[in-house]
């Protein structure tokens, strides 16, 4: 991975970071949503500064390109945050049909 483009990765994790930080700060995302996109902004400049962490998994795991495991990882990561927030509609819904019924 090239110099520029690690150092690019770094800036725009970091300034995910900031972003989700002043999302919470001026109340605009609940404080239980922002850990998850937290924990994703913190990963995301972990594996920048560190890029053989998916090299090493893409060959443990066996799969050819590391480009193809991060797509994997993220397809999964947006799959497991959709099925929350699908939870959360239903059970926004369960609540608004119990309000309107009493």
């Amino acid at each position: 991975m090239s110099l520029i483009l690690r150092a690019a990765l770094i800036i725009v994790s970091l300034f995910t970071l900031v972003f989700i930080t002043r999302k919470v700060r001026h109340a605009q995302v609940r404080l239980e949503d922002s850990i998850f996109w937290f924990v994703v902004a913190f990963l995301l400049l972990i594996l920048s500064i560190f890029p053989q962490i998916f090299f090493a998994i893409s060959d443990f795991v066996g799969i050819i390109s590391p480009a193809n495991l991060v797509f994997l990882v993220f397809i999964f990561i947006l799959l497991i945050l959709g099925f929350g927030l699908s939870v959360r509609l239903s059970q926004t819904d369960t609540k608004l049909k119990e309000l309107t019924q009493q």
